[in-house]
C-alpha cells in the first residue's frame, strides 16, 4: 500500500476509533454504507471528499490535516495489486477454460436429455392408462 493512503486511512480508523462511533453509526451519519466505510479505512478506496468531511464532523475532528491527508491520498493509485504479479486477476479467474465450457455444454445437453427421457415416458404412461 502506498505510504500516503497508509498514513490517510490510519487517521481515518483512529477518528473512528476516538468517536466511539461504530462503522454503522458513521454510516448513518455519513450516507455511506458500512461496506464503503470499510473500503475507505482498510485503504482499498479512496473516499469521496463530502464522506471525509461527514466523518469529521460526525467525531467532532478538526478538518485541516484530514483534508490534506485526504488530498495526498487521492493521488496515489488505490487497487493496486498486491499479490504475485503472475496471481490472474478477478477478470481471467472468472473466465472458464475452453475444455471446462465443453464440459459444462456436454452436462447440460445430458440433463436436457434426461428431462426429455422423463417427459416422453410420462407421456406414454398417461396416453397407455387413460
Amino acid at each position: 500500500m502506498d505510504p500516503r493512503i497508509r498514513e490517510f486511512t490510519a487517521l481515518l480508523g483512529r477518528l473512528v476509533d476516538r468517536s466511539g462511533l461504530s462503522l454503522d453509526t458513521v454510516a448513518d451519519r455519513t450516507g455511506h454504507d458500512r461496506a464503503a466505510w470499510e473500503r475507505y479505512v482498510d485503504g482499498r478506496a479512496h473516499p469521496p471528499r463530502a464522506a471525509v468531511l461527514a466523518l469529521a464532523e460526525a467525531a467532532g475532528a478538526d478538518t485541516g490535516r484530514l483534508l490534506t491527508l485526504w488530498q495526498r491520498a487521492g493521488e496515489a493509485p488505490y487497487g493496486e495489486p498486491t499479490a504475485a504479479p503472475n496471481r490472474p486477476g478477478p477478470s481471467r479467474a472468472r473466465t472458464a477454460s475452453p475444455a471446462a465450457r465443453h464440459h459444462l455444454l456436454v452436462l447440460l445437453a445430458g440433463v436436457v436429455g434426461a428431462l426429455l427421457v422423463v417427459t416422453a415416458v410420462v407421456l406414454l404412461a398417461d396416453l397407455g392408462g387413460g
